[in-house]
């Protein structure tokens, strides 16, 4: 039997959190592609050129390992009831949700499943825990972790993928920023 360690990080202020519900609620709300992340990605794409670009819909596979070499395909997960699905239409989905940290969880197909069972992550970063220890030593308040996924875990690197998760984590946090309230003085 495994036991996790578990460190509950969660910064004191939600404001940020908040805008990220704000921008998730816009997603299922608006025609496909005119949220403002969906805009800002645009805008960059016309900046940086079609590189950047969203890949051909089938070349997003998702894979379950059925242990050792064995894989399988799946679906991605499907969205909440009522809500069209945006990838039909060659758009991206935004997740709000809690990500585990930990080497040893990540790289083990059943340890990522038992604790994702149990904590309901999201997703696994193996550097996430130092990177949120360093955030709460300057004792920051307000933050959001923002990851664009483009590597899966069934250990299966995207390269096709990676310029355009980039520049949707970039479009995402733009977009965050356009919404935080001025400053009142």
């Amino acid at each position: 039997m495994v036991e996790f360690e578990c460190k509950s990080w969660c910064p004191p202020e939600l404001m940020l959190q908040n805008l990220a519900s704000q921008l998730i609620e816009h997603q299922g709300s608006e025609d496909v592609g005119t949220t403002n992340w969906e805009n800002n990605c645009r805008a960059g794409i016309s900046e940086l050129g079609d590189e950047w670009c969203r890949p051909s819909q089938e070349s997003d596979k998702l894979f379950m390992s059925l242990g050792g070499q064995d894989l399988i395909e799946v679906g991605h997960p499907a969205p909440p009831e009522g809500v069209e699905d945006p990838r039909h239409h060659g758009a991206s989905v935004l997740h709000l949700g809690p990500v585990g940290a930990g080497r040893v969880v990540a790289q083990d197909e059943q340890l990522r499943q038992d604790f994702s069972a149990k904590n309901g992550t999201l997703a696994y970063d193996c550097e996430l825990g130092s990177v949120v220890e360093s955030i709460y030593g300057n004792r920051k308040d307000n933050y959001i972790l923002i990851r664009s996924i483009a590597d899966y875990k069934d250990g299966s690197r995207r390269t096709e993928w990676q310029q355009y998760s980039a520049l949707m984590a970039a479009s995402v946090a733009k977009s965050l920023v356009e919404m935080i309230p001025p400053i009142q003085s």
